[in-house]
């Protein structure tokens, strides 16, 4: 995961997990997608039978200007 800056950083440690979601949060997710991507307009059918992922994240750290990095741990 990255915020588009090589000074603001975010890492994220944890297990991604496939899910399946339904038509209306598909439809969320796809209009997200094509707000942010102007060529990629996902149809939210496309994850009908899984291929989205979920982060449930263990340790997440973060910094904008070293060495003041912050640390969350999640049990």
């Amino acid at each position: 995961m990255h915020t588009e800056s090589g000074d603001e950083v975010v890492i994220v440690e944890g297990a991604a997990i496939s899910f399946r979601t339904s038509e209306d949060t598909g439809g969320r997710i796809a209009r997200a997608f094509a707000g942010k991507y102007e060529a990629y307009e996902p149809d939210p059918a496309d994850w009908a039978d899984g291929g989205l992922y979920r982060i449930e994240p263990r340790v997440v750290f973060a910094w904008r200007d070293m060495p003041t990095a912050t640390c969350w741990r999640f049990r």
